[in-house]
């Protein structure tokens, strides 16, 4: 079965980033940071990358056998950790890093180092195009100050914030040091128990999430309860985003840690395993209802509207209390669900366009 805990990928943490050369950067906290992250990783024994570059430019500080090119001291990899060598910025070309990932089930990945608009994001955007849900640590990177091609010298904390949009709701999603720290945790209890905390849901909450309206009591009738949020975006905006199933993986990991299409279907991999996933067709009024396709071929819908709201949008998401729930476990559903749309939102208002 995938594992649910994210590997931890550091890039260019090299001697040479230190070097005066490099130019004034930006969160100078990172290191510490990032040390915080190797450590809590270590602590639950999650897949550990180190990246380095290797340069091809004589005279480069990074030039193989160089200081520069050598790991900074605290950050060091273990024995037991992979070491990937790179000559350009994407650590997935002409590497080994995608086929390690794949053959240890790795869905998900958590990127922190250096520089944010070079190495950082261009790892970030491939991975997110190979369909790993992928995640940048903002206070975990840093970048220099660099002078844009109009020739207006930028500062290290403008091209890293724009290089961080730039990923941001494409190819991957930007998250804190703290909130990289409950996923590992919650991943790594998911991992563990088959359960985990508020942040993650565990198998029953996800079987739960997904009964739709398959479920009934014996009157047929059902107690439901529609949650919503409003996002600062054309309903047509919005509906293009969330109807794209290739988009789930940014605004609900809860339940799809990765998605693929195979064979004309979207199969998704949820952690209760492989299910088929489909849209309504597409349709001017919003509707957004879904099917959700069990191994077992049992088919279960869920209700799901954009509507106009003012300058915005409404995003309504109709949860159904099945027989045999109990308060408590419909409470927990009913905050996964908040949470996805608050996610949904955040990735919405803040990729702009």
């Amino acid at each position: 079965m995938r594992s649910q805990a994210p590997a931890l990928l550091i890039i260019d943490m090299q001697q040479g980033m230190r070097s005066p050369k490099a130019g004034k950067r930006n969160n100078p906290q990172a290191e510490s940071h990032i040390a915080r992250l190797l450590s809590a990783w270590r602590q639950a024994g999650g897949l550990i990358v180190h990246i380095r570059h290797m340069s091809r430019t004589p005279g480069s500080s990074f030039w193989p056998g160089q200081p520069g090119a050598e790991f900074q001291e605290e950050l060091k990899p273990l024995a037991r950790e992979y070491v990937v060598e790179k000559n350009v910025p994407d650590a997935f070309v002409h590497t080994g890093l995608e086929r390690w990932l794949r053959v240890r089930d790795v869905a998900q990945i958590v990127i922190v180092g250096v520089s944010t608009n070079n190495s950082v994001e261009a790892t970030a955007r491939t991975a997110g195009n190979l369909g790993f849900c992928t995640r940048v640590v903002s206070d975990g990177t840093f970048t220099f100050d660099k002078v844009d091609y109009s020739g207006t010298p930028r500062t290290a904390a403008e091209v890293h914030a724009m290089s961080l949009a730039n990923l941001d709701g494409e190819y991957a999603s930007i998250v804190t040091t703290e909130e990289a720290l409950k996923l590992l945790y919650h991943a790594h209890q998911l991992d563990a128990t088959g359960r985990s905390g508020s942040l993650e849901p565990n198998d029953a909450q996800v079987t739960r999430r997904m009964s739709g309206v398959s479920e009934r009591s014996p009157t047929g009738r059902m107690r439901s309860h529609t949650l919503s949020v409003f996002i600062a975006a054309s309903p047509a905006r919005v509906y293009a985003f969330a109807s794209n199933p290739a988009n789930l993986p940014l605004w609900v990991p809860s339940f799809c840690t990765s998605v693929a299409l195979a064979n004309g279907e979207w199969v998704v991999q949820s952690p209760t395993g492989r299910v088929v996933f489909a849209f309504i067709p597409p349709n001017a009024l919003g509707v957004l209802d879904h099917t959700v396709t069990l191994p077992s071929g049992e088919k279960l819908t869920n209700p799901m509207r954009v509507v106009p709201n003012g300058d915005g949008s409404e995003v309504l998401f109709t949860l159904l209390h099945h027989e045999g729930m109990s308060d408590q476990q419909f409470r927990e559903d009913a905050a996964l669900v908040r949470r996805d749309l608050e996610t949904l939102r955040r990735v919405l208002e803040g990729s702009g366009g």
